[in-house]
């Protein structure tokens, strides 16, 4: 007696592990503290993959999603324009139809109608290439007279090529052809000369004339792929070896000099000692021949390879701008050298100080309205990847040089441009800076407003700030915005 009312208390002390039966079965909240012994103990993490791996193929499960839905996303895309273009032809036929059945109706007794065109029959693709062919042929006219009418002349001087390494070459090729961009691009077209652009001391112009040569011996296709009769004759492999000797040895020789050669077509001397010195005929001892700029034989060979269809489409026998072999103080009577280590800023690209004036406007104290049409700037068409400062400020000093240049001058970008601007740009960028400051200038001179001086400085001011506000990145922009 006394064990079975033992039992029965530990029974209703202990409520959570009484086994209720029957009806009066419920379910017992559980005491807090109270451990349950039938409960199953999670089982231990197995070794899994380290944290980096699986941060990789995490990344990768991202980049398929995202190709995949761009996928779905394109062809949607393709879709929805397959859907158009056929709705825009059913919708031309309709049109048709109606054209030809109301012009019918007309012929037939509607004398009200009969002058009247309900419906166009040309088709909207039509129109639309009509009124985009006007501009394309206004602006090769354009292109056409700045190249020997041009009132704004800009030179990009290659005497450098001879310092620069192979990468340096590659960046100037493609600044190059960036330049020509802004020629077709701007409103106004300007005349774009390439000076020292010789192939017995610059190796750029050197591998482009030896790819030139080739392409008009060997008969290029339109496309840049080579016949392949041609290509089984071993003329490519000759080319290579060209471009492979002048990488190797710099821009020296003989095929090269002696434009009667063809690439392929005079045996080519290997050793650099039996090569001929460049021409006596380079009138200043700054133009000298070029260093070698890759000194490994394998590695010439596969960066030729690389460099033929980079200058294939460096089309400069065909683009609108003059190629000159002569240096500039050679080619041109006057020259504005813009130099980023230059003192004085260019402020005015067409009504500065160098522009002369008129009795009556030096006597009135005016602003001076005659261009002076002989003006170059030279640009230094100098890559750098280590800069080297006073490179084209002391060419323009030497003695010979000196008697063609005017003035030296930098663009004003301490004084309007954002704060922290580098001072070293592209070429191309300097080239459409300064097309478009001009722009801004013939737009005020034919206002035909006289201003003084105070507004004068106002409107420089305003354009440049404007000029720089257009031409420099939007990157750097937003870098300048958020320092300041």
């Amino acid at each position: 007696m006394a064990a079975s009312t033992t039992a029965a208390a530990q029974t209703t002390s202990n409520p959570v592990h009484a086994l209720p039966c029957g009806d009066e079965a419920e379910v017992v909240a559980p005491v807090p503290g109270d451990v349950d012994v039938n409960a199953s103990v999670p089982p231990r993490r197995a070794p899994g993959l380290p944290r980096s791996q699986k941060k990789w193929l995490k990344r990768q499960r991202e980049g398929e999603s995202r190709a995949e839905r761009r996928r779905k996303r394109n062809e949607g895309t393709k879709n929805d324009a397959t859907a158009k273009t056929r709705s825009s032809c059913a919708d031309q036929d309709t049109n048709e139809a109606h054209s030809a059945s109301s012009s019918a109706a007309a012929q037939d007794g509607n004398e009200k109608n009969s002058g009247k065109t309900i419906f166009s029959t040309k088709p909207t693709c039509a129109r639309k290439a009509g009124n985009q062919s006007a501009p394309t042929e206004e602006k090769l006219a354009k292109l056409e007279s700045a190249v020997v009418n041009g009132r704004l002349k800009l030179a990009i001087n290659c005497s450098f090529c001879a310092d620069m390494n192979f990468k340096e070459l590659v960046s100037l090729r493609k600044q190059i052809e960036l330049s020509y961009g802004v020629l077709k691009t701007v409103e106004e077209p300007f005349q774009l000369h390439l000076t020292s652009f010789d192939a017995a001391t610059n190796p750029l112009a050197a591998a482009w004339t030896a790819v030139r040569k080739f392409d008009e011996s060997a008969g290029v296709k339109a496309n840049g792929v080579v016949d392949d009769a041609v290509a089984e004759q071993g003329s490519e492999d000759a080319l290579e070896e060209t471009l492979r000797e002048v990488l190797m040895y710099g821009a020296k020789t003989n095929h090269i000099q002696n434009p009667s050669c063809d690439a392929g077509g005079e045996e080519q001397h290997k050793d650099i000692e039996t090569r001929p010195a460049p021409p006596s005929s380079c009138s200043s001892s700054t133009l000298k021949a070029s260093a070698p700029l890759i000194k490994d034989n394998s590695i010439a060979s596969y960066e030729g390879r690389r460099l033929a269809p980079l200058l294939r489409s460096l089309a400069l026998h065909k683009w609108k701008l003059h190629l000159q072999p002569e240096p500039y103080w050679d080619a041109f009577e006057r020259v504005i050298i813009l130099s980023p280590d230059a003192e004085e800023p260019l402020l005015d690209v067409f009504s500065g100080p160098h522009k002369s004036r008129t009795e009556d406007e030096e006597m009135n104290g005016t602003t001076a309205t005659n261009f002076d049409e002989n003006i170059v700037f030279v640009v230094g068409g100098s890559v750098d990847r280590t800069v080297r400062k006073n490179q084209s400020l002391n060419q323009s000093m030497e003695k010979h040089v000196e008697k063609a240049v005017h003035s030296r001058k930098r663009l004003p970008l301490r004084e309007f441009a954002p704060k922290g601007a580098a001072k070293i740009l592209n070429i191309d960028t300097v080239l459409r800076m300064l097309a478009m400051k001009a722009a801004m200038e013939e737009a005020r001179t034919t206002k035909n407003i006289e201003e003084s001086s105070s507004k004068l400085d106002c409107a420089t001011e305003n354009e440049w700030r404007e000029v720089f506000h257009q031409c420099l990145s939007a990157r750097f922009l937003r870098q300048t915005e958020a320092g300041a």
